[in-house]
């Protein structure tokens, strides 16, 4: 019985690794596949803003979404993109010091587990629903070290990020920033 018992554990527990790799890899197909979809010519910020919350909802927890963008010439950041429970409300302009992109200013995704016990400091800014968000992840939209925005994923649920979401949110920026960043050069040629 013992041995049963053993072959039985291990049979699970390749069953569980087997299913975590079928997730990781669904999840990274669906990262490629956006990537791709910001990428072409011609879209409007809007158009790139909105693939960027439809990649962040397909890959992970996303009751709240939020794309906050510093610009040079401006004094505060703006929230140019904001959804709650699939609503998008308009963009906002938003103080430096209680923008989400002061959460990563030194280039550093940030994890909220629970936003009931966290020390936030400044960063306040409320839209949407009155349901409160309970964890929240943030990742810089940096090039060559400058942090020129940030994505939040958000949920009402406490502890809904962990590693891999972390990851996939940098890998996400990463292709959303150049995205955001040729649509500017787009506009202005």
């Amino acid at each position: 019985i013992r041995g049963l018992a053993a072959h039985a554990a291990i049979a699970i527990e390749n069953a569980r690794h087997y299913q975590n790799a079928l997730i990781s890899t669904e999840r990274r197909t669906i990262l490629h596949r956006v990537s791709q979809d910001m990428v072409r010519v011609n879209q409007s910020p809007e158009q790139i803003y909105q693939a960027i919350y439809e990649a962040a909802r397909e890959l992970m927890p996303c009751d709240a979404f939020v794309l906050s963008l510093r610009f040079e010439n401006q004094k505060d950041d703006q929230a140019v993109y904001l959804v709650d429970q699939g609503k998008r409300y308009p963009s906002t302009s938003v103080t430096k010091e209680s923008s989400i992109i002061s959460l990563v200013e030194k280039s550093h995704s940030h994890i909220v587990h629970d936003i009931a016990t966290a020390e936030l400091g400044h960063v306040t800014t409320r839209f949407g629903s009155s349901i409160k968000v309970r964890s929240m992840l943030v990742s810089p939209l940096q090039v060559d070290g400058k942090v020129l925005g940030a994505i939040s994923t958000q949920s009402y649920e406490a502890n809904a990020y962990g590693e891999e979401e972390r990851l996939l949110l940098e890998m996400l920026a990463t292709h959303a920033v150049t995205a955001i960043e040729n649509a500017r050069l787009y506009q202005t040629a």
